[in-house]
Formats: C-alpha cells, structure tokens, sequence
C-alpha cells in the first residue's frame, strides 16, 4: 500500500509541477505585468475584509448562520442550485457582455460528484459544497477583470459571500483566477453559487496543454493522497506525502470541477 502511494504522490507531483511552471510564467509575465494588476490585489483585499466581516468563515448551504444544528436535505440543495442556475447564467452572461467578455455557464454539478466531494473533503457535509451552481467569465485583460468584480459586487441579485484572490495566491498546481462565492439574494431560501473569472492567457494555456481532461486525474490522485492522510492521523502513522489539505484549501478545485 505504502508503494502504491508513493508512485500517486510521485505521479501527482510531476503533474503539479508541469503546470506550475507554465502558469507560473503567464502569470509573473503577462498577468502581473499589466497595469490594473495591483488594483485588483488592493479591491480584493477590502471586499474579502468585507464579505468576512459580514459572513462566517465556515459557509453552508441552506443557511447563514453556520452553527445551526439543521441540516438542509441533499435534494433541496440540488433543487436549489437549479432555480440559482439560470439566474447565475443571466448575471455572468449580462456582465460579459458589459466588459466584452466570454460567459462560461458548465452543466450543474451532479449528485455523484457533489456527494463524492462531500465526502472526501467535508466529512460527508454535502452543505458544505458551494459550487453546485457556477460559472465563469473569461477576459482577455486585467481591466475586465476589475470591471467584472465591480458588476457583481454592485449587482442587486447576489451578494458577495466569499472571495478568493487566486492570482495572487495560485493553487498548488499553479492556476490562477478570481474566485469568488455569492448569495443569492433575491430568492426565499439561501444558496450560494460560485463564479470564477479567468484571465484568457492562462486558459489557452490550459486548453492547449490538454489541462481540463488530465485534471480529473489530478483531483483524483490528490484527494486519494488526503484519504490515505487523514487515516494515518488518525491511526498516528507518519507518511511521506504532503500534509492533507484543508477544508479552506480545498473548496474549489483549481480548475472547473466536473
């Protein structure tokens, strides 16, 4: 067993470094070099000090607060996430258009992969998974980006909850974007939806190198490495692989989650 996951660590960590270092250039080259760059990092920082001092660091699907000891049901987060889905459609397709945008709307997250994430990242809290519904906008400069995040931000139908700077804190295997999770505010129930805006020179990248079909392979290898992690502390076993993710580190998956 023990070689078994030695050859996954070895397999999952050539992976990470081949893309890490291909994001690494277009963003320290082409990305940070642009002039709205640095007022990206600056707006991000106050609207995430904004959306936490609003919201718990912890957020949950079908409500707020979350110590609740009520639990939504699996199907009315799915229930929910598709009435949210056509509004989230409608919201990054009108902001596309405003900034000359490309909007990206993938198929809802389905019940196998939502419960499987559920499981292996947050103890079987399918409330905890907040990307059932999302989208994303991909832009072709830093300008947009900013203009993107000011639309949604001032957006009177959801309500930022969450935001995540990834260009400037990129994922372990090196992609970068804007993540950012909203509330839909407009409806009777609570739902949070996910919206990620994505610099065009990193997904040519992504589709040239073939990312999106071998990311599945990558998740997979990483969330095998986080089982057999979390069951060696339990157990009081040291291993050789990296430290198991957190719940925080490991909310989205860097690239579009199948």
């Amino acid at each position: 067993r023990a070689h078994r996951l030695d050859m996954v660590h070895v397999d999952l960590t050539r992976k990470q470094r081949k893309y890490r270092q291909v994001y690494s250039v277009v963003t320290d080259y082409l990305v940070k070099a642009e002039h709205d760059y640095n007022k990206i990092i600056l707006e991000t920082m106050v609207l995430k000090d904004t959306a936490e001092s609003h919201f718990p660091a912890v957020l949950q699907q079908g409500s707020r607060d979350p110590t609740t000891r009520q639990r939504i049901a699996t199907e009315e987060i799915l229930y929910a996430a598709v009435k949210c889905r056509p509004i989230l459609s409608e919201i990054v397709h009108f902001i596309a258009a405003e900034v000359g945008g490309v909007a990206l709307v993938p198929r809802m997250k389905g019940l196998f992969r939502t419960l499987e994430k559920a499981i292996l990242r947050y103890d079987g809290r399918v409330d905890r998974v907040l990307d059932v519904a999302r989208a994303s906008i991909e832009v072709t400069s830093m300008d947009q980006v900013h203009r993107c995040l000011d639309l949604l931000n001032n957006s009177d139908r959801v309500q930022l909850v969450r935001v995540k700077n990834r260009f400037q804190h990129p994922t372990e295997g090196g992609w970068s974007d804007l993540q950012l999770n909203v509330a839909f505010t407009k409806e009777d129930f609570w739902h949070v939806g996910e919206v990620q805006i994505v610099h065009h020179h990193l997904m040519v990248v992504r589709r040239n190198m073939g990312a999106h079909e071998e990311y599945s392979q990558f998740r997979g290898e990483q969330e095998i490495l986080d089982i057999a992690r979390s069951q060696a502390d339990a157990s009081g076993v040291s291993m050789r692989t990296p430290a198991r993710r957190t719940a925080s580190d490991s909310d989205t998956d860097g690239e579009e989650d199948a």
